[in-house]
């Protein structure tokens, strides 16, 4: 498990697959031999209306369910293709990229299948509705969908019937509730706190704890003034091509290094 980073590709190999979860309740599950991105993704459980979830399907195929995103602003869920955007009205849906459609192929195109709401594709043609049990291929950027009457085959559940425990998976503790012990602030990239029984994963901008002589490992609320506000983090230049830091005369470079936290 990992944070999922905006502008990052996500992939699955052969028998295999993955599944993404998102804090506003939304989910993907990548079917094998997938490549999926996520452009942007924007949640504050305070503002849903003010989220964003722009999402792309390069290869192979996804069952997605969305969240409190797309229930406070349905134009704030897109996701993207190489043939149209898929648009959502609240929703769970199917979509596998078949390949172009060149040299007379049929099956080809994006093959796009409700099975909860629905949605909407548009392209350069126009936009047309994809409602629910309704299954439609969309062979190119100029052409609407064609209704066809078998959807897409997955070995993989639909996203909305995989347990998981939301409030586990994104627990989080305040400053305040936190016992002595190490905050570590994650500013780029993925952190993680791990000991032998858990691994708590940060993204950017997260915080995460761990208390004092092997005590619990959790997410934070926010990063905490006293690490916002640290002068030593401040005066350090990282404009260098690699940072180099010297300790208990080991060197490190800091821009390289996986750090783990136990």
């Amino acid at each position: 498990g990992g944070p999922v980073l905006n502008n990052e590709e996500y992939r699955t190999g052969t028998s295999s697959n993955a599944l993404l979860v998102f804090k506003d309740g939304g989910r993907v599950s990548m079917k094998e031999e997938s490549v999926f991105r996520v452009e942007n993704y924007e949640f504050d459980e305070a503002t849903p209306e003010d989220g964003d979830s722009s999402l792309r399907l390069i290869q192979g195929g996804l069952r997605a369910l969305t969240g409190t995103i797309s229930d406070a602003n349905p134009d704030a869920y897109e996701v993207n293709t190489s043939v149209a955007t898929i648009g959502i009205r609240g929703t769970g849906f199917d979509l596998v990229w078949a390949g172009p459609c060149v040299s007379g192929a049929t099956n080809c195109g994006l093959i796009a299948s409700v099975w909860l709401g629905g949605i909407f594709s548009e392209n350069d043609a126009g936009t047309q509705d994809i409602n629910l049990n309704q299954t439609a291929r969309i062979p190119n950027l100029g052409q609407l969908p064609e209704f066809i009457n078998t959807p897409p085959v997955f070995v993989i559940p639909r996203p909305d019937q995989v347990d998981i425990d939301m409030e586990e998976l994104f627990a989080a503790l305040t400053g305040r509730d936190a016992e002595p012990g190490l905050f570590v602030a994650c500013y780029e990239g993925h952190c993680s706190l791990e000991d032998d029984d858990s691994v708590v994963d940060l993204g950017n901008g997260e915080t995460g704890f761990a208390a004092y002589q092997g005590g619990e490992r959790a997410r934070v609320t926010r990063i905490e003034p006293f690490q916002q506000e640290d002068r030593y983090l401040r005066a350090i230049d990282t404009t260098y091509d690699t940072l180099f830091e010297i300790q208990d005369d080991r060197i490190y470079i800091l821009t390289e290094f996986q750090c783990v936290i136990r």
